[in-house]
């Protein structure tokens, strides 16, 4: 395969159980690929020199792929970590998707760098229990987050603003953001933003609002609520916000009710 310098697209390389031995160093003479999908990270022990070379990869999608029992009974599996951490794909990424992630945290030191990813969607990562400092990822316009079972709050830490910082833009060009399948989710506050002597704003071009299966999720930060450039907002199975929501009766109509688009099922 490696042999295949011109390929653009490889959908599906994948590494099973029975060839724990695997590497990715195959991958580091295709050189030209935009699109690259790995299936089965969670087995591999070494990931040689990542993805270094590949620096035309445009869209990455990570599986880890653990048993389906982990969804049931979350377990920590650092080695996780270490692999994802060790493969390094190059900054001009715009499309990131991570699957079935059982390592305890989720920010590997490089994705910081991604200073032109777009989207990005974590789906199944369900030894995580706080959400990684995403906030710094000055390009990223579409946040799918999905099936965070062990996520009780969200709050400053998702933002990637320090203590100190008196001046700051968290999600500066997000434009859509889906929460879906956080069962036990139950706060989300920034309280940073209750500071009156910092200059603090939170997702200023935010337009789509996605909250799917959040059943314990008690409320919605204002500044997103209130938002100007909020156009559509969707609650499905989201009792005690669509409660809040609700036509002329809830609390949060006052602030909703300008919204162009609003969706409750």
């Amino acid at each position: 395969m490696e042999k295949l310098t011109c390929l653009r697209t490889l959908q599906e390389f994948a590494v099973s159980d029975n060839t724990k031995a695997c590497s990715l160093d195959c991958l580091q003479h295709l050189n030209n690929l935009h699109y690259l999908g790995i299936k089965g990270l969670g087995y591999l022990r070494d990931v040689g020199e990542g993805l270094k070379n590949n620096q035309n990869l445009l869209s990455l999608d990570l599986y880890f792929e653990h048993k389906t029992e982990y969804l049931v009974l979350p377990r920590i599996n650092e080695n996780d970590k270490v692999i994802l951490e060790a493969l390094q794909p190059p900054p001009n990424l715009k499309k990131l998707n991570i699957q079935n992630y059982a390592g305890s945290t989720l920010f590997p030191n490089w994705m910081v760098s991604l200073t032109n990813l777009r989207v990005l969607s974590i789906d199944g990562c369900v030894s995580i229990e706080h959400l990684p400092s995403l906030g710094k990822l000055s390009s990223l316009e579409v946040l799918k987050i999905r099936h965070i079972t062990k996520v009780k709050s969200v709050g400053n830490e998702i933002l990637g603003i320090k203590s100190d910082d008196t001046s700051a833009i968290a999600f500066p060009k997000l434009k859509s953001l889906t929460f879906s399948g956080m069962w036990e989710w139950e706060e989300w506050d920034y309280e940073i933003t209750k500071n009156d002597e910092k200059d603090i704003t939170i997702m200023p071009c935010l337009r789509f609002l996605h909250m799917i299966c959040c059943p314990q999720l008690k409320g919605i930060p204002n500044s997103l609520l209130q938002s100007s450039t909020l156009e559509k907002l969707e609650l499905y199975e989201c009792p005690i916000l669509q409660q809040r929501c609700e036509k002329e009766r809830g609390d949060y109509w006052a602030q909703i009710s300008r919204i162009r688009h609003i969706e409750i099922s």
